[in-house]
C-alpha cells in the first residue's frame, strides 16, 4: 500500500481513523484520561491538550482538530456538558466524544451529554481501554460523517427513500446487496424498486453505490489521505477499484475528488442524478405513455435494481 502522503489509517496497532496531520482536541481534567486517551493514539503527536473550556474552543475554532475529547466528571459537568452544546451547535462537522466519570452514579450526567448532542460516549473505567477507545473514536468520525451525508441528502427524498438513506449510509464501510438491505428492512425488491422511483432516485444498486462513493469522498477530502487508505476504510478490494468507481459514476479521477473538495464533488454529480430522474419520473403522464414518443432516459450505472 502507498503511503506517501500519509499514514495507513485502518488495520495497524496505532490506527484510529485519523490522517496523517490530523489533530485530536482534548479538554481534559484528570491524569489517568489523559494517558489513556495518549495510549490509544499511539503517542501524544496527535493529542492536543487543554485546561479549560476556552482554550479548548480557541483550539477548535482554529480549524486545526478533527475530533474533540471533552472529559465530563460530576464537579465539572454543568460547565463541560454546555461546551459539548456549544461545540455541537457551532462546529457540526466536528464530533464530539464525552469521556464521562461514571462514579458517584451516572445516569442523570449521561442523559445531560446525550441532550446535548455528544456523538459519542465513554466511561472511564469501564469501556476506555486502548481497543475500545480507539473504537469509539472510529466511531464518532463515522458517525459524524452520517449525520452530514443524511442533512445534505435526506431533504430531498421521500420519507420512504430515507428509510434506505440510512440504511445505505450505515452500510457504506462495505459492499451491501440489494437482497441483504430488502432483508435487513423487512421489504421486498420490489418495495426497495418503489420507494426509489417515487423519489426520483437512482435504482436500489446505483443507489448504494453512491451513498458509498459520498463517504468515500468524505475521507478523500483529508489532505494527507489516499485513495489506498479509503479504500481500506470502506473494503473496497483495492484503490484501483474505488478509483475507477469514481470514474463510473462521478466521471471524476480520486485526484480531481480530493482537489474538488472531496465529499463536494461526489455530492453534486448525486445531485445531478436525482435531478436527472427526477425529470424523467415527473413528466406528464400523456407524454409518457404516448407510444412512439422518445423521452430521453438517465444514465444507468447498473442494469438492475
Amino acid at each position: 500500500m502507498h503511503t506517501q502522503r500519509g499514514t495507513a489509517i485502518h488495520g495497524g496497532e496505532s490506527s484510529v481513523g485519523l490522517a496523517a496531520g490530523e489533530r485530536v482536541a482534548a479538554l481534559l481534567v484528570t491524569a489517568a484520561a489523559r494517558a489513556h486517551l495518549c495510549d490509544a493514539l499511539g503517542g501524544s503527536d496527535a493529542l492536543l491538550t487543554q485546561c479549560d473550556v476556552r482554550e479548548h474552543l480557541d483550539c477548535v475554532e482554529s480549524g486545526a482538530v478533527a475530533l474533540s475529547v471533552v472529559e465530563i466528571t460530576h464537579a465539572n459537568a454543568g460547565a463541560h456538558v454546555a461546551l459539548v452544546r456549544r461545540l455541537r451547535e457551532g462546529f457540526p462537522s466536528i464530533p464530539v466524544l464525552a469521556y464521562c466519570d461514571p462514579s458517584g452514579g451516572t445516569s442523570g450526567l449521561i442523559v445531560d451529554v446525550v441532550r446535548a448532542g455528544a456523538t459519542g460516549l465513554v466511561l472511564r473505567g469501564i469501556d476506555d481501554s486502548r481497543v475500545m477507545l480507539r473504537e469509539a473514536i472510529r466511531g464518532v468520525r463515522r458517525k459524524a460523517i452520517a449525520e452530514q451525508i443524511f442533512a445534505e441528502i435526506g431533504p430531498l427524498l421521500t420519507n420512504d427513500a430515507r428509510i434506505f438513506l440510512r440504511y445505505a449510509i450505515e452500510h457504506s464501510s462495505s459492499e451491501a446487496t440489494v437482497e441483504e438491505a430488502a432483508r435487513d428492512l423487512g421489504v421486498d425488491r420490489k418495495t426497495l424498486t418503489n420507494w426509489l422511483a417515487r423519489a426520483g432516485a437512482p435504482r436500489a444498486r446505483e443507489f448504494l453505490a453512491w451513498i458509498r462513493l459520498i463517504v468515500a469522498g468524505h475521507l478523500l477530502g483529508d489532505p494527507m489521505r489516499t485513495a489506498e487508505q479509503a479504500a481500506l476504510v470502506l473494503d473496497f478490494p483495492s484503490g484501483t477499484s474505488l478509483r475507477n468507481m469514481l470514474r463510473r459514476y462521478v466521471d471524476a479521477t480520486a485526484t480531481e475528488v480530493q482537489e474538488g473538495g472531496g465529499a463536494r464533488v461526489v455530492l453534486d454529480a448525486f445531485k445531478r442524478e436525482l435531478r436527472a430522474e427526477t425529470t424523467v419520473v415527473s413528466l406528464p403522464a400523456d407524454r409518457r405513455l404516448v407510444p412512439g414518443l422518445a423521452i430521453p432516459a438517465p444514465k444507468r450505472m447498473e442494469a438492475s435494481a
